[in-house]
């Protein structure tokens, strides 16, 4: 691991000590949101929640799916 010259405390002691250059900052600071539609259905992935997992479904013939992946 890459050690820094100097390390500053935090108020979070699952943390410990950060580089001292690092800065504390938003996630929304730092990213932004997407709003990415399906137009076209160029994008056909089918994913389902299962108990916190994601999983990739192969087969979309039975249940409840929509006729369009477009939104």
């Amino acid at each position: 691991m890459k050690t820094y010259n100097e390390y500053k405390p935090t108020q979070y002691d699952w943390l410990g000590s950060i580089p001292s250059q690092w800065r504390w900052l938003y996630l929304s600071q730092s990213c932004d949101e997407q709003d990415i539609k399906n137009t076209g259905n160029t994008v056909s992935n089918v994913l389902s929640l299962s108990y916190g997992q994601i999983i990739r479904k192969k087969n979309i013939d039975f249940g409840l799916s929509p006729k369009d992946y477009g939104t």
